[in-house]
């Protein structure tokens, strides 16, 4: 056997002062802070964040972060710094801060304990970066589209009432009717297309929370006749829960919840397929699961729902419909679970028990 000769390799060993220049070189803001010292001050901070901020290096030393708030204290991402702080973790947010000059910025910040040869906690570093443009650019893109789609929701809705009322009158003929019929299903598919996006796109909507008691039975029952005629087109059965089951919850958008997981309960099933709708109660919470057998539903979309990492390149409507039913059951309290086992897909609604 002949050996072949390894390349010497060269020490990885940095020397201190050039990661010390490399600090300084960074465009990403650096911090150095001191648990150890009273209220965790900074120790050092870069060139960077002092261009960045506007402070002096003078200005910054010894200072606690939290100078960079301003009056802005009661900001919801705070309580996870400070859990990482008390925790020894790291953390990743972004922030409102503020400049010396009084100008907002957006901070996008990451925080990472630094530990010892001992294991004991000596410092925290702190990454930051001015993300003000990436944020602002997102908010018009969300406010265009959800403006947008409020003003196609507008006339399609004025549209959809004018053939209703003609279509109570009588004055289609037969065959009218069934194209007339057609013609609002779609309508009504779109609308809830749009419903669906305006909840991932303008969130903030669903914060009002209107609980009332109602049956949940019966409002599964409408969700069902309303899909009977897509149901009918792939000959699948629905078999469906008839003991009452009274809830307290946003009845409006519960419906949208169970509409949407019903709806892709069918589209996903196969032809001559059967899906079970099942209500469950435990002293926790209660639940609607939607099976069918089958295993069509694109894998991507079970990380996504769990994840809520949802790609909308294509199947944009699924997407959408389990976006927006999570978005909802988390405004409740709940969860989305999608399951696969043994060829059988199952959308499930859980809200807590108190609801």
């Amino acid at each position: 056997m002949v050996r072949v000769p390894q390349p010497k390799r060269k020490s990885s060993n940095i020397k201190p002062e050039v990661l010390v220049k490399a600090l300084k070189a960074t465009r990403c803001g650096v911090l150095i802070t001191d648990p150890n010292q009273p209220d965790n001050p900074i120790v050092y901070a870069n060139r960077a964040f002092c261009a960045m901020t506007g402070y002096s290096r003078d200005e910054i030393l010894g200072r606690n972060c939290r100078f960079l708030q301003g009056k802005d204290r009661k900001q919801p991402e705070l309580s996870a710094i400070r859990e990482a702080l008390r925790t020894k973790t790291s953390c990743s947010t972004i922030l409102r801060n503020y400049k010396k000059s009084g100008e907002m910025f957006f901070n996008e910040l990451s925080i990472s304990p630094v530990f010892d040869k001992s294991g004991d906690l000596t410092h925290f570093v702190g990454i930051q970066k001015d993300v003000t443009a990436e944020v602002q650019l997102k908010t018009q893109r969300d406010e265009f589209l959800a403006t947008l789609l409020h003003d196609i929701k507008t006339p399609l809705l004025a549209s959809m009432r004018v053939l209703n009322h003609i279509k109570s009158n009588g004055s289609f003929t037969p065959a009218e009717n069934v194209l007339v019929e057609g013609v609002m299903q779609n309508d009504y598919g779109l609308l809830r297309l749009i419903d669906n996006a305006m909840d991932c796109y303008r969130p903030e909507q669903l914060t009002a929370v209107h609980r009332t008691y109602y049956d949940l039975t019966k409002q599964l029952a409408k969700c069902a006749a309303q899909l009977m005629p897509a149901a009918q087109q792939k000959r699948v059965v629905l078999f469906m829960p008839d003991q009452p089951l009274v809830i307290c919850a946003d009845s409006r958008l519960c419906e949208r919840v169970f509409f949407n997981l019903m709806e892709l309960a069918i589209r996903y099933s196969p032809r001559v397929g059967r899906i079970k709708v099942k209500t469950d109660f435990t002293p926790d919470y209660f639940e609607v699961e939607f099976s069918n057998r089958s295993s069509g539903l694109p894998i991507k979309f079970f990380s996504a729902a769990q994840n809520l990492l949802l790609s909308f390149d294509d199947e944009n409507s699924t997407a959408l419909a389990l976006h927006s039913a999570r978005l909802i059951l988390q405004q409740h309290g709940g969860e989305l679970v999608l399951q696969r086992s043994n060829k059988v897909t199952s959308f499930i609604a859980r809200l807590p028990a108190n609801s």
